[in-house]
């Protein structure tokens, strides 16, 4: 059996956020990092509640029926369910030498991950050129 990209990419992001949260908790108890926390969970959710309309996928392939969604967080970030893992996770990088290597190792399967994904978001959508011109990847103005 063939897995896909986006299953190993899948597979590998949740390997990589299992070990972060056995190695390190769930929850970090220092105030910057509970508000990292926070914006993380919040940042997600709204991603969710927007998309939702348009058949939410872990996966990096597009299911049927899918629009291109360009209002709430991603009228100014295209992926801000990543960048919402990534300010969550953040706090548990800085703990150990293992929870640093994870992290970085999360970072680059969802750079991977959202890499291949605007490949199948250029072909499915003519449109798409345009939008990823008006908006960031991850973080507003750095990338």
């Amino acid at each position: 059996m063939k897995m896909s990209k986006g299953l190993i990419f899948v597979c590998l992001q949740f390997s990589l956020i299992t070990f972060l949260i056995f190695e390190n908790g769930w929850f970090s108890l220092n105030s910057i990092e509970i508000m990292l926390h926070l914006l993380g969970i919040t940042l997600g959710l709204w991603a969710i509640m927007v998309m939702r309309s348009s058949k939410l996928n872990i996966f990096p392939e597009l299911r049927k029926e899918s629009r291109l969604v360009a209002e709430g967080p991603y009228k100014e970030i295209r992926h801000p369910m990543y960048a919402a893992v990534l300010v969550y996770f953040l706090p548990f990088a800085i703990n150990s030498y293992p929870s640093a290597l994870a992290y970085l190792g999360l970072l680059v399967t969802l750079i991977l991950k959202l890499n291949y994904e605007e490949k199948l978001l250029l072909e499915a959508f003519p449109h798409y050129a345009t939008y990823r011109q008006k908006t960031h990847r991850l973080l507003p103005f750095i990338y």
